[in-house]
């Protein structure tokens, strides 16, 4: 099944580390990959806060994108991808998938 695109109508740009490497014995980062989704982006309501980053949040968002995987939180050693919706740039605090989409809760901290 997939999603009607009109129900996405915003356009965000995500940024993910790609692969590092040991260079003689040293860690080396991979590039930054970045990759422009459809999404529908949306205030979170009531219900999806959460307060425990307190005052120092300064604002958090819900995104869905069509695709499966679209966007991943931070776990065990891989780093969170970045989302930049305007001049804005976000974190994904939570990610989850399913076949046709993605949601995901960003923060952007001060």
């Amino acid at each position: 099944m997939r999603l009607a695109a009109r129900r996405f109508p915003d356009r965000i740009l995500r940024r993910r580390a790609g692969p590092g490497m040991r260079v003689r014995g040293e860690w080396v980062p991979g590039p930054v990959v970045e990759t422009e989704l459809a999404a529908s982006v949306q205030p979170l309501a009531l219900e999806d806060a959460d307060i425990s980053g307190g005052a120092q949040l300064v604002e958090r968002i819900k995104v869905y994108i069509p695709e499966s995987d679209a966007l991943a939180a931070a776990f065990d050693e891989s780093i969170a991808d970045e989302v930049v919706i305007g001049a804005k740039t976000y974190t994904v605090e939570e990610s989850r998938s399913w076949p046709t989409h993605t949601r995901a809760t960003l923060v952007r901290a001060t």
